[in-house]
């Protein structure tokens, strides 16, 4: 799926773990209860997309051009690590 528009998609209880995203447009998709487990989302289109949990997207792979929704917040610990929470 990788560069695939997605966008408003609904994700709900997908198994996306392992799963190349990078570069994917997902802009307002629905992901509640979706496994993230070392999901490629480098340089992905997550604003706007909806019920990810911040667990979970811990355990995806990021980089600095993955644009996340605004209600988390993702801190940089290293090159390749980081720390995701939710905005209070």
């Amino acid at each position: 799926l990788k560069g695939a528009n997605l966008s408003g998609a609904s994700l709900k209880g997908a198994q996306l773990s392992a799963a190349d995203l990078r570069w994917t447009h997902l802009t307002g998709a629905d992901f509640e209860g979706a496994e993230l487990l070392e999901t490629k989302l480098k340089g992905t289109a997550l604003s706007g997309s909806l019920n990810i949990d911040p667990e979970e997207l811990a355990t995806a792979i990021l980089d600095e051009k993955t644009k996340i929704p605004d209600y988390l917040k993702v801190i940089w610990t290293s090159e390749d690590t980081f720390e995701c929470k939710a905005k209070n």
